[in-house]
């Protein structure tokens, strides 16, 4: 369904099995922020919502939880605009944002809950041996690797791997609400014409990229001379 833009030379028709699992968009959303709510937005938000019984039970056992995103990408920056949201009531005047280097240096604790959503096995090895004692690492399991996993160390400080599931309709209809409210707000973007999608491609690759990417599929309408 496209609100209000007619397209004078191309259409796009999806066969949608269940009508259930046809969300509309409010006019409060706009297009371009929806084209990133189904995949990494929901994405995010489901590693959120999963963490939630997690994160408070350590705020109850030890009065505090330390959470790490590694790897901070574009669904990073969801995940930590949806953190804040979700745990309003347990931070929100301790809410701290570090970048960090060596993260034991930062954080002498340890960490008690990571979401690693590429999941490379640089970033899981170092992960777990961030985490305090009875730790959870999430993971998204993004990159396809294989990771061998250090048994000793996840024995000895009861350490936890619980993979991230991806959103629902149910969540996704709930994250569409939040934005549409401004309870949410979406990540920094910019919007590439498709054409350019080559150079937005070599651009994420070399990290050039700030915020999320945008490609628009639109055609200019044409101008009446």
């Amino acid at each position: 369904m496209w609100r209000g833009v007619y397209l004078a030379r191309y259409s796009d028709y999806i066969a949608v099995g269940q009508l259930a699992n046809l969300v509309k968009v409010p006019d409060e959303v706009p297009l371009h922020v929806a084209a990133m709510l189904p995949g990494g937005a929901s994405f995010a938000y489901s590693a959120a919502r999963q963490s939630d019984p997690v994160v408070r039970s350590f705020v109850r056992l030890v009065g505090q939880c330390n959470l790490l995103i590694a790897g901070a990408g574009g669904l990073g920056l969801w995940l930590l605009k949806l953190l804040r949201y979700i745990f309003y009531d347990l931070v929100q005047e301790k809410f701290e944002e570090h970048l960090i280097v060596r993260t034991l240096d930062a954080v002498r604790t340890g960490v008690h809950v990571i979401y690693d959503f590429a999941s490379l096995p640089r970033t899981m090895t170092r992960s777990l041996h961030c985490l305090a004692e009875g730790g959870v690492l999430f993971i998204g399991g993004l990159s396809g690797n294989d990771v061998v996993l250090p048994i000793k160390l996840m024995a000895k400080n009861r350490l936890a791997v619980i993979g991230i599931e991806h959103g629902t309709i149910e969540q996704l209809k709930s994250l569409i609400k939040l934005i549409a409210h401004h309870n949410v707000e979406p990540p920094e973007y910019k919007v590439y014409p498709c054409k350019q999608a080559p150079l937005v491609m070599k651009q994420l690759s070399h990290s050039e990229v700030e915020g999320r990417a945008v490609l628009d599929l639109g055609f200019d309408l044409p101008t009446e001379d």
